[in-house]
């Protein structure tokens, strides 16, 4: 269920990304009439960001959110949603429809019964997911030592989000959880970094908490190509 494109220069690993992306995002919208793309944050994705903004796709077809969201005000320089805005709601795809996580709860854990229910209201379910990784193999905001892993990553959990709250974090986080996640015809590892290349190869080995993404890497539910430098 996984393959692998690696390339040397990040910028044109990204544009190599983004044409996948836009011709996957087409052949869907041509079946069904429109598509549901899911995007992380983080600093690796503005490349593909920015690339994927200048493809040619019926883009009024196309509603984008988000894998998580940290509970910022969405003008904040750390949100996600902010970094979406400006980097790929631009160009072409400034005619597709963005629907964030963020609300105007005080917490995640007070915006979440909105944020799911928006989430559902709009039929958000993704066709496609690009995930990013992190140096300690999470992904999303599935961290190796929070309390709402488990619940992320239950293939049988009812929520399609969840509040992630623990006290290591900068600040609170709404995350997709794996439940959401799997409902994709396709999903897309994408980073870059030695440190995360060595992440990568033992996250492959098996499915372990310590190493969230590794759930990613390892089902059989959805096929996953991973993109990295």
């Amino acid at each position: 269920m996984r393959s692998e494109i690696q390339r040397d220069d990040a910028q044109q690993l990204a544009k190599l990304l983004a044409e996948k992306v836009a011709e996957q995002l087409q052949q869907i919208i041509q079946e069904k009439d429109k598509a549901v793309l899911v995007v992380s944050g983080g600093n690796t994705p503005v490349d593909f960001f920015q690339a994927l903004s200048h493809m040619e796709l019926s883009w009024s077809r196309v509603s984008i959110t988000l894998a998580d969201e940290r509970w910022l005000n969405t003008d904040d320089e750390r949100s996600n949603e902010k970094l979406v805005r400006d980097h790929l709601l631009q160009n072409k795809a400034s005619q597709a429809y963005f629907l964030g996580l963020k609300n105007n709860a005080l917490t995640p854990s007070e915006g979440i019964m909105d944020c799911e229910t928006q989430l559902r209201t709009q039929n958000m379910e993704p066709d496609i997911v690009i995930l990013g990784m992190g140096a300690d193999g999470h992904t999303a905001s599935w961290f190796p030592e929070s309390e709402q892993l488990k619940s992320l990553m239950d293939n049988n959990s009812s929520a399609w989000c969840l509040p992630v709250e623990d006290a290591f974090l900068t600040e609170p986080r709404m995350s997709l959880s794996w439940r959401m996640l799997n409902k994709a015809r396709q999903i897309y590892l994408h980073f870059t970094g030695a440190d995360k290349v060595a992440v990568y190869q033992q996250a492959c080995q098996q499915i372990s908490p310590k190493l969230p993404v590794s759930l990613v890497l390892n089902q059989q539910q959805v096929p996953v190509s991973i993109y990295y430098s």
